[in-house]
């Protein structure tokens, strides 16, 4: 992905930082968009059903996106029904 040099955004487990391989791939140019909760996802498909309580943190891992490198956020709850592409 950091080859094409397009921007992105891709939404995933905080674990997913960790590792010797990743380590070298995301220390490319890599932004971070960190929350100070967990994210709360919805269930079974559904875009009225939300599903708390999640086990894991995850975080944003950008690409020409962001103004800096690590930006931390306060997350607030989402109140519309999330459409359907």
């Amino acid at each position: 992905m950091l080859q094409s040099k397009k921007p992105f955004m891709l939404l995933m487990p905080l674990p997913a930082l960790q590792g010797k391989q990743r380590f070298k791939y995301f220390s490319k140019g890599v932004e971070l968009l960190v929350f100070d909760d967990r994210i709360s996802y919805f269930a079974n498909g559904h875009t009225k059903e939300v599903q708390s309580g999640n086990s894991f943190a995850s975080i944003y891992f950008c690409h020409k996106v962001l103004p800096e490198k690590l930006i931390f956020r306060k997350l607030k709850p989402y109140q519309e029904e999330a459409q359907r592409w």
